[in-house]
């Protein structure tokens, strides 16, 4: 996504335009890059369906979080420690959804 918005230039300290959501509505908002990442596959392993941007929670638009763990073996069976981590940190915090990656995404192997 920097590499589109600005080719051939540095995309820190550029400012980008987003959407937040503000007492019932979305407002236009400006923000700083601050660092560059390379492009994840959140919704499709085979593709890149769109441009991410992060920002801090609390200027976000969305009410929810997605956590990602990268782990070695199966990755089901750190569910429980997770959960309990996450509710050490926020005992109201709900987590759903629990699952592989692999179930989340969509991708297509050709053979």
């Amino acid at each position: 996504m920097a590499r589109q918005t600005w080719p051939n230039e540095n995309a820190v300290g550029k400012k980008i335009q987003f959407e937040r959501f503000i007492e019932g509505a979305f407002a236009a908002e400006w923000a700083e890059v601050v660092g560059v990442v390379k492009h994840i596959h959140h919704h499709s392993l085979a593709t890149t369906v769109r441009g991410q941007i992060y920002i801090p929670y609390p200027r976000s638009a969305r009410e929810h979080l997605s956590y990602v763990v990268r782990t070695k073996g199966d990755p089901l069976a750190l569910a429980a420690p997770i959960r309990r981590e996450l509710r050490r940190i926020n005992k109201d915090m709900a987590l759903a959804k629990v699952r592989p990656m692999r179930d989340y995404t969509t991708w297509k192997v050709s053979r």
